[in-house]
């Protein structure tokens, strides 16, 4: 007899109703009673039933939202028997004999007399047990996936497979429309009391259900109307107003439609852990659900420092007594929004999401897909409607019952991987007695399995750090364990190399020309320079200047055209234990008067053709150094090396930032960082005899470095091209064809260029060896066209900047990365490089962050810019007293290989040519390669809309 013990007559609900009325409460919608519809012909659709129609009608037969449930029993089972069983379900629930048409357009469910659907039967006893384990994983793995129609039905169906004379599995696999998880525990519970009375010679034990699905969905559609309707969806709008989509960084770009594939991982957190989880509770007056869904909530945040989204949770929706022993589609999805802050602790943010799921709990009748049409969100066809995440924990004992059963039986329950992912990502917790099991059910179009697996112990270790200290801040909380940071901190970045610190550039030049006087050093146009007469040339010059006030630790300006004496002028600034400032005379004169003023410059060289340029900036105490007006007075002056100490922390130059995302920064670089670039490259990829380099690059950009001091210090020729080589694409490749050049330093834009000229690279550069690209990201089809038109060249991509002093990771081979931008590798020698979040945690693999970096290469700073300097280059918390970090403003992430993908810029970002680069970037391109005059740029103007703009200099 049904238990009434809960009950309550309609007479006491209208009473109890009436004394709520006049105190001012409104009536509770569960005390509403649900009643049986009037009969007719077919009945409406529920709202989760309608949603799950309409997407039935976008792809028929699709087996997405099929569900299968196996069950091995090691006892004798008798078919018939069970058959009745199913066949006494199937007469009680309606539901399951419901199929679904449309009457004049919109959707009915029919209910059909008569309809048992027949207990299929498998046999392979005669099977080894190895054969027949992967027969019953095919077979309900096929269950799975068989489609069902839901205007014939039935919509469900059932295998049982025999292995032995007491072994079988029986598998239920039926369609989300006719049910929800609390719909298989009274399956279950009601196939155990039909089987075991019919067993005995009994009748049923079940009472008559009061009501059907159908009266559900008739009572919801009368009952969401009016005041009631207009009081929750008041609370929902104001709850989801302008909410955010949770930016889950994904392993793989977002296809532009999902075809929903995925994968299971599995989470298993030890009972000790929740038993300790649960003493908090108690304290804090919260359940487990809660709990775990702010460790979760911090998890997400963690993983992307977004401190506002929502997480998707579902209710089973059966708050009504009546509705409890239905087989049906009741489960509700509910939108937990809540603000993560860093600085909240485990306690007070619990506290927060206590009070937000408790409101969210009083408004949980409104259905979820009549919230989304209300709510009318911003919809995307790769991304579900106001959540993308879900979680989970189940309450009810569906799953804990299919354990009980198998441990009685001695059996092993199975494990249906759907291979399908409704949301982006989805935790499904079932409390056990040993703890809590379940899974992650993840999009395998946008992540990968690894990247799961990491998520689930990054989730244990969070319950770890929450139990051992449930006062901490949000972001000290603990993701990773002892190994994975040693890999991060300290594995990955063990880099050390020796390299000879203790000398300086010029110190170093000087030596290669006592080595080799007579060897040629430099080419420009139809002259030469052996080391002998480049060194007398620029000690001569280095003289003149000395006279003229330079010296260690001064700064002197260099504006001149690409040249012979250009590179001479370098090396004579660096003689007379000076910095260089470049100043490019393609510029406009307002940066050039900028940089002058703000640098503080007292000295500049320059020739005849660029002085004009400089003249609106001098000023008292400014000298400017004509080298054409003194040529003949510098040709006089004594060849031998001056006598200058210098040390390698000294300045070696100072070269200005672009100033796009703000005013331009003098960044201060030093020897010390040079010549540990310069040691790491000749170790990396040593110059072999025969090797002839180019140089191409503005001085005012850090790569130019490289381009002169690395072959000239490494003792191979240096090619000097004019400007107007270096800016017109053809050009440039005849003067590499001419000069036989075997390496080149370029940016992707001016790669991409050279693929797009038309010409035969291979047969035209058959000489060419190594090409070196920085300062953009190098999109992935540009880095596999190059490889394939140019097979006998190495591509390197280099990633640094001016204030790491040109190159700090290097990356080549083309790994399976799946990105559209490739990686940019590893550190360097003697080089560490950490992705931290905004608190300086380290991130997991995976998981963006802000690249810093450490080491020799950092240059000193900003040029009297003290606050600038302390705010990007910081105390370095993981290496020596007084070792400091530089703040990148990168979005950067690990690779489970230890190779680090470039995402983009921390601030403001447009994209160019299918990938993002900083705004800085697009002028330094513009800036080297005058030529391109202008750069189609797309910038996002909503989430439907990229505008195309024109960005030029």
């Amino acid at each position: 007899m049904e238990n009434n013990k809960f009950r309550i007559s309609d007479k006491k609900l209208q009473l109890l109703n009436l004394l709520l009325k006049e105190e001012g409460i409104p009536e509770t919608v569960s005390l509403s009673r649900i009643t049986q519809a009037v009969p007719a012909d077919y009945y409406p659709l529920s709202f989760a039933q309608q949603r799950l129609w309409f997407l039935d009608q976008l792809a028929p037969g699709s087996p997405f939202y099929n569900f299968s449930f196996p069950i091995p029993f090691n006892v004798a089972i008798d078919i018939p028997l069970l058959q009745k069983s199913l066949d006494e379900i199937e007469r009680r629930h309606s539901s399951l004999r419901t199929v679904f048409n449309s009457v004049d357009g919109q959707p009915k469910q029919f209910i059909v007399d008569g309809f048992f659907e027949p207990l299929q039967y498998v046999d392979i006893r005669t099977s080894s047990p190895e054969e027949q384990q992967l027969e019953i994983l095919r077979l309900i793995q096929l269950e799975s996936q068989r489609s069902f129609d839901l205007g014939k039905g039935p919509l469900f169906r059932y295998l049982l497979i025999q292995t032995s004379p007491n072994g079988f599995v029986f598998t239920l696999t039926i369609h989300h429309i006719i049910s929800d998880t609390w719909s298989l525990e009274v399956f279950w519970h009601e196939l155990q009391q039909l089987y075991n009375a019919f067993w005995l010679g009994k009748s049923s034990p079940l009472p008559e259900l009061p009501i059907q699905y159908h009266d559900f969905a008739v009572w919801q559609r009368e009952w969401l109307k009016g005041d009631v309707i207009e009081k929750q969806l008041n609370y929902w709008k104001l709850q989801l107003a302008d909410l955010p989509d949770l930016l889950l960084y994904t392993d793989f770009v977002r296809p532009s439609v999902l075809s929903y594939s995925g994968a299971y991982q599995q989470v298993n957190i030890p009972g000790s852990l929740i038993q300790q989880l649960k003493v908090l509770n108690e304290k804090e007056g919260t359940t487990l659900f809660m709990s775990l869904l702010a460790i979760f909530k911090i998890l997400l945040f963690r993983y992307t420092q977004q401190n506002d989204f929502a997480v998707g949770t579902y209710i089973a929706n059966r708050q009504r007594m009546e509705l409890e022993p239905l087989i049906g589609f009741f489960i509700n999805t509910l939108v937990i929004r809540s603000s993560v802050r860093h600085d909240l602790t485990f306690r007070q943010f619990l506290s927060s999401i206590k009070e937000v799921s408790l409101k969210a709990f009083e408004y949980q009748d409104f259905p979820f897909e009549k919230l989304v049409e209300e709510l009318q969100p911003e919809r995307e066809i790769n991304r579900n409607p106001l959540v993308q995440v879900i979680f989970q924990l189940l309450n009810v004992p569906d799953i804990s019952k299919k354990k009980e059963i198998a441990k009685l039986n001695n059996a092993k329950p199975y494990t249906i991987d759907r291979q399908m992912s409704i949301f982006d990502l989805d935790l499904n917790l079932i409390e056990t007695p040993d703890g809590i099991t379940g899974h992650f059910e993840y999009s395998t179009e946008l992540f990968e399995p690894a990247t799961i697996a990491m998520m689930s112990d990054h989730f244990t270790n969070l319950i770890k750090s929450v139990i051992a200290n449930p006062d901490q801040r949000i972001d000290q909380l603990s993701l990773l364990d002892k190994p994975a940071l040693d890999l991060l901190l300290h594995q990955w970045n063990n880099t050390q190399q020796l390299f000879s610190d203790t000398s300086c550039i010029q110190d170093l030049f000087t030596a290669r020309c006592r080595q080799i006087p007579e060897q040629t050093a430099l080419i420009f146009e139809n002259q030469q320079f052996s080391y002998a007469r480049l060194e007398h040339r620029a000690n001569q010059l280095a003289h003149r200047m000395i006279a003229c006030g330079a010296g260690p630790e001064s700064l002197v300006g260099i504006c001149m055209e690409r040249s012979a004496e250009m590179v001479i002028s370098l090396l004579a600034i660096l003689k007379t234990g000076a910095a260089w400032l470049p100043l490019d005379p393609s510029y406009p004169r307002s940066r050039i008067d900028f940089m002058i003023r703000d640098s503080r410059v007292q000295l500049l060289v320059t020739n005849n053709r660029c002085q004009p340029l400089l003249l609106p900036a001098a000023g008292p105490g400014l000298y400017i150094l004509d080298i054409d007006d003194q040529k003949e007075d510098i040709a006089a002056l004594p060849h031998q090396l001056p006598h200058i100490h210098n040390n390698p922390d000294h300045l070696a130059y100072v070269i200005y930032t672009s100033g796009t995302s703000g005013q331009p920064k003098g960044v201060m670089g030093t020897h010390r960082g040079l010549l540990n670039r310069f040691f790491w490259m000749w170790t990396a990829f040593p110059i072999a005899e025969g090797e002839l380099f180019c140089q191409k690059t503005s001085l005012s950009f850090v790569d130019s470095i490289w381009e002169i001091f690395g072959p000239l210090l490494g003792g191979a020729p240096l090619v000097i091209l004019a400007d107007e080589v270096a800016r017109d694409t053809h050009l440039l490749i005849d003067a590499l064809a001419k000069y036989n050049i075997t390496r080149i330093v370029v940016v992707p834009s001016l790669l991409n260029a050279m693929l797009d000229a038309g010409l035969d690279l291979s047969s035209q550069l058959p000489h060419l060896r190594y090409c070196f690209t920085s300062g953009e990201g190098l999109a992935d089809e540009l880095y596999t066209r190059f490889q394939q038109e140019l097979k006998q060249c190495r591509i390197i991509n280099l990633y640094g900047s001016s204030e790491v002093t040109a190159d700090v990771t290097c990356f080549e081979g083309n790994a399976d990365h799946r990105t559209p931008v490739v990686q940019i590798g590893k550190p360097i020698a003697n080089t560490c490089t950490y992705i931290l979040d905004k608190q300086l945690n380290p991130v997991p693999i995976g998981v963006p962050g802000e690249l810093y970096v450490s080491g020799p290469n950092l240059a000193r700073g900003y040029l009297h810019q003290s606050d600038r300097t302390a705010e990007r280059f910081i105390p370095d918390p993981f290496g020596e007293p007084g070792s400091r970090l530089y703040k990148t403003g990168d979005l950067v992430r690990y690779h489970k290989d230890g190779n680090i993908e470039f995402i983009g810029r921390t601030d403001n970002q447009v994209k160019i040519r299918g990938f993002r680069i900083e705004l800085q970037e697009i002028e330094s391109v513009l800036l080297q390669h005058p030529g391109i005059k202008e750069a189609v740029v797309q910038v996002r103007v909503n989430k439907d809309e990229d505008k195309s703009i024109i960005a030029f200099i």
